[in-house]
């Protein structure tokens, strides 16, 4: 009969495995043909990115395999029984089949390629690491990435010595592995670290859209400065008080739902900055404007800044007290044709999440969306609570129940 001991390590082998198949079940299989950001590409040739983000891509799925197979091998069922039932670290417990993956980020974002080999600077890795599992089970990690095909020069027994300033990681049967590991986990790195763990453990396809996919498609807001595209009417073609107010533009380089989460962010600290200089700057005296019941014939058009990308209002009057027409492009209505990108290749189930990234507002779209059945070809309307309730299905399927979530948010 098993001890109580060991029933709690059997408990926490239990968790982290069905942990890392859920992160294994998050990755996105990589399109035949990939949009690569410019920025990567300023290191590698399309070609040769394409086929090191699949070998990576391979990789990361191997790995959480392994873990989900055998989390003692990766020293992962050492935590204490509180950390896994919610403990003060309960919180860390929840990650810990993504510890490999730290080690990862802080390797590859901690140095610097050349041909084709990635060194390591000590000090910098031992302060990214600083006080992290990582370093607990460091010598182990590199022992099992060695057997994925990595190779480690400057170590002692996949050991970091003491002293050691810097050590060399290669990937001989792919060199540029190692240099899209840096690029990717580099930019990672820059975006709100810690948090860019979770975009390198995922390894979304979506990290590399192209500026000018939104561009082209007519994105405004934060879904247009979620791909870094700098583009604010309040800066560009500024009214009342926006010409004289000092603020920046927020943007982001993900591209992705997290990234448009990522500006709005910053956008509320931005408006607090503006905030706090026009009530410095407010004068005396009336602060609304009377408008007359008659406007003069004519027409106008004009624009601003929305919580959701820019407003497009136009307005024609005939002299009398009522407006002979009123047409307002809402930017929900700007960034609709965007989502058709957003969601090719990716889960249906994902479909409500990327909707509600660009904060869309229904009242300016219609509500049904066409579900096409791709093994029968038979066609469905959904309205969003069927899309919703399908989403909730799907990842329960999959070990995830998001209803109680959902219910707290309504």
């Amino acid at each position: 009969m098993a001890s109580k001991k060991e029933k709690r390590i059997r408990f926490m082998q239990y968790v982290v495995s069905k942990i890392a198949l859920k992160r294994r079940s998050e990755l996105v299989e990589p399109p035949d043909k990939l949009d690569i950001h410019e920025s990567f590409l300023a290191a590698l040739e399309a070609e040769e990115f394409s086929s090191a983000f699949r070998a990576v891509h391979s990789f990361f799925y191997e790995l959480l395999s392994d873990i989900a197979k055998d989390p003692v091998r990766f020293g992962l069922p050492s935590l204490e029984t509180e950390q896994m039932r919610g403990g003060p670290e309960g919180s860390e417990a929840l990650i810990a089949a993504g510890w490999p993956f730290y080690l990862l980020l802080y390797l590859f974002a901690c140095g610097k390629v050349a041909d084709g080999v990635f060194t390591v600077d000590v000090p910098s890795f031992r302060r990214a690491n600083k006080g992290r599992k990582t370093v607990k089970h460091c010598e182990n990690y590199l022992k099992i990435f060695s057997e994925y095909g990595f190779v480690f020069e400057g170590l002692k027994n996949h050991r970091i010595p003491n002293n050691a300033a810097a050590f060399t990681i290669a990937f001989p049967d792919m060199p540029a592995v190692v240099s899209v590991l840096h690029l990717v986990a580099e930019k990672c790195y820059k975006y709100l670290e810690p948090d860019g763990f979770a975009l390198f453990s995922s390894w979304n396809t979506r990290l590399i859209t192209q500026a000018r996919d939104v561009m082209r498609l007519g994105a405004v807001g934060p879904v247009l400065r979620a791909s870094g595209v700098a583009r604010d009417i309040r800066r560009d073609d500024p009214a009342g008080i926006y010409g004289e107010l000092d603020f920046r533009v927020a943007t982001d380089g993900h591209a992705d739902v997290y990234g448009r989460t990522v500006v709005r962010v910053k956008e509320l600290l931005e408006s607090y900055k503006m905030i706090r200089q026009i009530l410095r700057q407010m004068p005396d005296g009336p602060i609304s404007v009377r408008v007359p019941n008659r406007i003069p014939a004519g027409e106008a058009v004009s624009r601003y800044e929305a919580p959701r990308g820019e407003d497009l209002p136009y307005i024609r009057s005939n002299g009398t007290d009522k407006p002979e027409r009123v047409k307002v492009r809402a930017p929900t209505l700007a960034n609709l044709a965007a989502i058709t990108h957003m969601i090719d290749g990716g889960y249906l189930a994902d479909v409500p999440i990327i909707i509600a990234a660009i904060d869309p507002c229904f009242s300016c779209t219609d509500r049904m969306v066409r579900v096409k059945d791709a093994s029968s070809g038979r066609d469905d309307l959904w309205n969003w609570d069927q899309l919703h309730q399908y989403s909730i299905d799907w990842y329960r399927g999959r070990g995830v129940d998001l209803s109680c979530a959902c219910r707290e948010a309504e």
